[in-house]
């Protein structure tokens, strides 16, 4: 969770998670369930698969990627 300008988080797995309070954020996803969080429009998002999400307003629970999942499994 970044409060101050350039965080960067370079995730291996799933559910890789930035939130920052500011701009100049990177997220760089390499599974899914990747969330960039990010307080104004200067953020960056990389992922390398089709389930990544960019949130600009609000925070995504756990709860919805489970339930996602169980829809997804069966």
């Amino acid at each position: 969770m970044g409060a101050a300008g350039d965080d960067r988080m370079q995730g291996g797995s799933d559910r890789d998670v930035l939130s920052g309070g500011d701009g100049d954020d990177t997220l760089n996803g390499q599974k899914d369930y990747d969330t960039l969080m990010g307080g104004d429009g200067r953020d960056r998002f990389n992922s390398f698969d089709s389930t990544a999400v960019v949130n600009e307003l609000f925070a995504l629970p756990d709860e919805l990627f489970t339930a996602i999942d169980r829809v997804r499994n069966g």
